[in-house]
């Protein structure tokens, strides 16, 4: 799908150029009820919502780029514009970009079950993620889970059952439900069940995080670093506790090197470009390069760390 610059610039959020976390009060106008739809696939129950609440402020979260180019269209053409999307990985963004007690209603409605056991690390349900809901929902706020899997709605009412946190509400099999989505439609020509199960947030709690939101530093050199140094960064990799790099590959011409950098902090993996370039005054810096543009985690702060300390050491040590 062609991306619509128009609607992208409109409902698109860029979340690692704003002030984190984010203030959704400061993003709409309108102080009403805030909702978050994690995983919104296709984006047809998000725009039927929030043009039947135009009152109403919704956020949506989904990885696919395509879902977001298909769903900023749908709700561009239609002229609806109390939603905004940002994309990524739910598992940390849901936690890492917002506020305490942002919302008063999260949804996610059939997510990827990851069904075996080498796979569980990619499930969004988890004891972490009721620890996420308990951040940012608001007291009394709900949380609701729509699956087609009943092994993984179960685990998951379990986990909220055993959390201090939230009270949970009855376990629903083939709920009635207004709206529903094109695959929802055709799992019900196939008599295949829907599982539903929603709760509610009793006591907050604060959870720690892992984006810091302050300023990246740029290294300046002295020396022009020896092109044999820079080269042989490629496959170096660097850890630190929980945080940790690799140089995937170093790129160069006259006066510039991009070196193309990975960085995880524990599971949180980001892709990014580190540029090292010439001044006119024979010198060089070192910063983040503005594309890709990642969060800045522990981790892509030690990458810069680790990558200005093995360029300034001796050769030879």
């Amino acid at each position: 799908m062609k991306p619509s610059p128009a609607a992208l610039h409109e409902f698109e959020l860029l979340p690692q150029k704003m002030s984190l976390p984010i203030s959704l009060d400061n993003l709409f106008t309108s102080n009403s009820e805030k909702f978050l739809e994690i995983g919104f696939g296709g984006g047809e129950f998000l725009a039927y919502l929030a043009k039947r609440n135009p009152e109403k402020c919704f956020v949506g979260m989904e990885f696919p780029p395509e879902s977001i180019l298909r769903l900023s269209r749908v709700l561009y053409e239609q002229s609806i514009s109390n939603v905004r999307l940002v994309r990524g990985d739910a598992r940390y963004l849901s936690r890492e970009l917002f506020q305490n007690q942002s919302f008063d209603h999260v949804l996610m409605q059939f997510p990827m079950p990851w069904p075996k056991d080498r796979h569980a690390k990619h499930r969004i349900m988890s004891p972490r993620f009721v620890e996420t809901l308990a951040d940012i929902l608001k007291v009394g706020g709900r949380f609701e889970l729509v699956s087609d899997q009943e092994w993984y709605a179960r685990e998951g009412y379990q986990m909220f059952t055993e959390s201090p946190y939230f009270d949970t509400d009855i376990f629903e099999v083939n709920p009635h439900r207004e709206f529903l989505t094109r695959y929802e439609k055709k799992w019900k020509l196939e008599s295949r069940n829907t599982y539903r199960f929603c709760v509610t947030l009793m006591q907050n709690k604060k959870s720690s995080r892992i984006f810091l939101d302050k300023k990246m530093k740029k290294y300046s050199f002295k020396d022009i670093p020896a092109s044999k140094s820079i080269d042989s960064l490629v496959s170096q990799r660097f850890n630190d506790g929980n945080s940790s790099c690799e140089i995937k590959e170093v790129l160069s011409r006259e006066g510039i090197y991009l070196l193309r950098m990975v960085a995880a902090d524990d599971n949180f993996s980001q892709f990014f470009n580190i540029r090292l370039r010439e001044r006119r005054d024979s010198t060089w810096v070192m910063a983040i390069d503005d594309s890709p543009f990642p969060y800045y985690t522990k981790a892509v702060r030690f990458a810069l760390e680790a990558v200005y300390d093995f360029l300034t050491k001796p050769l030879d040590s």
